[in-house]
C-alpha cells in the first residue's frame, strides 16, 4: 500500500499538472495567465474526473511491476498464496478513491463550476477596471474604441471612435471625462464634463459640431467567456430528485449525466481490478507492456463504452443505469478473467 500510494501521488501530480497547463493555455491565451491564476483552485475538482482513474491505473501497474522485479509474487505463490489474495489492499485503496469521487461529484464540482462561471463572466469587467487604472490606455469595445489620456491635476481626456465594418464613422473628443464600468448592464459609462467635439465621417462629407455634454456615453462590452450552467454540474442529490420527479424538459440527458457520474464514481475500484493482471504483463519487470495495455483499456474499451452508454441513455432507452455501467462491467470481467489466467502461472 505504501508503494501504491507513492506511485499514485506521483502520477496524480503529473497528470494534474498537464491538465492544469492545458486549462491555462485555454483561458490564458485570451486574457493572460495572470488573470487566470485566481481560478486555479476551482479547476482541480473538474480535473479529478480524468486524473483519478489514470493515476489509479498507473499506480497499480507500477506497484505490481516493482513487486514482480523483486520476485515477491513468486515467493508468495510458492507458499500457497494465490493472486486473488493479494487484491484486498488494492481494493481498499480503490474503494477510498470511489468515496473521494462521490464527494467531488456531490459537493466539490458544483462549487467549483459555480465559482468558475461567476469568475469568468465577470472577467471582462475586471480587465476593463484594471485598464482604467493605467494613466494611458485603449479600450476595445467591439464597434467602438476609447482612447484615454491622463491630463494634469488628475484630469483625464477621452477620444471615442465609433466604427462600422472596420471604418471610423464618428469621433468624440472630450477634454474632461470620467469612466466607470457598469457590471450590471455590461456597459462602460463615460461621463464628460464641459464641451465635447463630435466629428462625423459618414457620407461623402464629414461634419463637426461642439456640444455641451449632458447624457453620459454608454458603450456595451462583451464578456470574455460566456456559457450557461450545465446539467452535468448539478450535485448528485439534485439530479436524483429531478429524475424521480420526472418533469424536467431534458430528462433523458439528465439521466445520462447522473448515471455517468455513478459509473465514474466506481471507476477507481474497477480500474484497480482490471489493472491487476496488467502489472504482470510482458517479459521480466518491464512496465511498458502493462502501460500500453492499460492505455488501450482506458481509451479503447472504457471511454468508448461510456460514450455508447450515454448516447443510448440520451435516446430514451430503458434501463439507463445498466447501459451506463457497461464500462465498469467490462473492467470487472477483464480483471477477473486476467487474474484467473495468471493465477498459478507466476
Amino acid at each position: 500500500m505504501g508503494q501504491w500510494l507513492y506511485h499514485f501521488a506521483l502520477a496524480f501530480l503529473v497528470l494534474n499538472l498537464l491538465l492544469l497547463v492545458g486549462n491555462l493555455v485555454r483561458y490564458g491565451s485570451k486574457v493572460g495567465v495572470g488573470h487566470i491564476l485566481p481560478l486555479l483552485p476551482a479547476l482541480l475538482p473538474s480535473m479529478l474526473t480524468y486524473s483519478l482513474p489514470m493515476a489509479t491505473l498507473t499506480a497499480t501497474i507500477s506497484t505490481l511491476s516493482g513487486a514482480r522485479q523483486l520476485n515477491e509474487p513468486m515467493t508468495l505463490a510458492s507458499n500457497g498464496i494465490s493472486l486473488f489474495q493479494l487484491m484486498p489492499p488494492f481494493v481498499v485503496l480503490g474503494f477510498a478513491l470511489c468515496l473521494l469521487n462521490g464527494v467531488s461529484f456531490q459537493w466539490l464540482q458544483p462549487w467549483s463550476e459555480g465559482y468558475k462561471h461567476q469568475y469568468l463572466t465577470s472577467l471582462g469587467a475586471n480587465l476593463l477596471e484594471s485598464e482604467l487604472k493605467k494613466p494611458q490606455t485603449t479600450l476595445d469595445l467591439g464597434q467602438a474604441r476609447v482612447n484615454l489620456f491622463e491630463g494634469g491635476e488628475g484630469q483625464r481626456s477621452a477620444i471615442i471612435q465609433h466604427r462600422k465594418e472596420g471604418r471610423i464613422t464618428k469621433e468624440v473628443f472630450a477634454p474632461q471625462a470620467r469612466v466607470e464600468v457598469d457590471r450590471e448592464n455590461k456597459e462602460v459609462a463615460i461621463h464628460t464634463q464641459g464641451s465635447i467635439r463630435v466629428v462625423s465621417y459618414e457620407g461623402q462629407h464629414f461634419g463637426h459640431a461642439t456640444l455641451d455634454s449632458v447624457v453620459p456615453v454608454r458603450l456595451p462590452f462583451k464578456e470574455k467567456f460566456r456559457g450557461k450552467g450545465s446539467l452535468r454540474q448539478w450535485p448528485l442529490t439534485r439530479m436524483w430528485l429531478a429524475i424521480q420527479t420526472g418533469t424536467h424538459k431534458k430528462l433523458n440527458k439528465l439521466k445520462a449525466y447522473f448515471y455517468e457520474k455513478l459509473s465514474l464514481t466506481l471507476s477507481p475500484l474497477l480500474l484497480v481490478i482490471a489493472a491487476f493482471p496488467l502489472g504482470f504483463a510482458g517479459k521480466d519487470s518491464s512496465r511498458i507492456t502493462g502501460f500500453l495495455l492499460g492505455l488501450g483499456l482506458i481509451f479503447l474499451v472504457y471511454y468508448p463504452l461510456l460514450i455508447v452508454g450515454k448516447k443510448v441513455t440520451t435516446s430514451g432507452a430503458p434501463l439507463p443505469w445498466m447501459w451506463m455501467q457497461l464500462p465498469n462491467l467490462a473492467l470487472l470481467v477483464l480483471g477477473i478473467w486476467g487474474c484467473r489466467r495468471l493465477d498459478g502461472r507466476i
